[in-house]
């Protein structure tokens, strides 16, 4: 995939089902990914559902999680210590240590 100019990748989410709002208060990280070529949306298959990214848990959770490019545009561009939020965590792992602590 070759880079694309912001309005090749405006028309491209706009194509996928998303709205010029949107686009417009999605993550600028990603959209500059996808315009750079590291996640392409030129692909037949694209679609806001695709897998852009796996990675398995760490710290008590083996599990595998999958980003889509729908998680990806929603995440917010400064994750850092006073804005942080999780986006993505497991379940199953948070369960069982909130378990162990009542004991």
């Amino acid at each position: 995939a070759g880079k694309l100019s912001c309005t090749e990748v405006y028309d491209k989410l706009q194509e996928l089902g998303m709205s010029l709002q949107d686009i417009k208060t999605s993550s600028k990280c990603a959209l500059a990914a996808i315009m750079k070529g590291y996640i392409d949306i030129t692909v037949g298959y694209a679609s806001l559902d695709m897998v852009v990214y796996e990675f398995h848990g760490g710290t008590g959770c083996y599990h595998q999680f999958e980003v889509t490019l729908r998680q990806a545009l929603k995440q917010p561009d400064n994750p850092g210590p006073s804005g942080w939020k999780p986006g993505l965590y497991c379940g199953q792992a948070y369960s069982s240590r909130r378990r162990r602590r009542r004991r």
